[in-house]
């Protein structure tokens, strides 16, 4: 019973209760905040709206600003050559550059989801 996230549960639990007068009026998500902290949860919070943001809005906006500059660089060039280096950037950019970067954020959520998840259980 010396398990320190079990006695900061606790203490922050015991202190929740005589705050709210009861076990009824007692919150349990905020014992769990006071264990973790107030930097990891909003820590968490940004790294969540980060993620979905790229996998919700990221990717649509992506390749709907691809497809329209690659349509604004092809008309001018039906007249002869020119500098292929800006398209090829940005296909390498928004193709594999943003799914990655998506892909890491992705997994920093899971990984601080589950840290946070291990350490809370730990405490009950």
């Amino acid at each position: 019973a010396d398990y320190e996230p079990f006695l900061r549960l606790r203490r922050a639990w015991d202190d929740q209760i005589q705050r709210a007068g009861g076990v009824e009026g007692a919150s349990l998500a905020w014992a769990l905040q006071k264990v973790i902290g107030l930097r990891a949860c909003v820590l968490l919070f940004v790294a969540v709206v980060v993620e979905l943001g790229m996998s919700v809005f990221g990717v649509v906006l992506a390749l709907d600003f691809l497809l329209s500059y690659l349509q604004r660089v092809y008309e001018p060039t039906q007249q002869g050559p020119f500098d292929m280096l800006a398209p090829t950037a940005m296909v390498i950019l928004l193709c594999f550059v943003l799914p990655l970067t998506h892909r890491a954020a992705a997994t920093v959520v899971t990984l601080m989801d589950g840290y946070y998840t291990n350490l809370c259980a730990a405490g009950l």
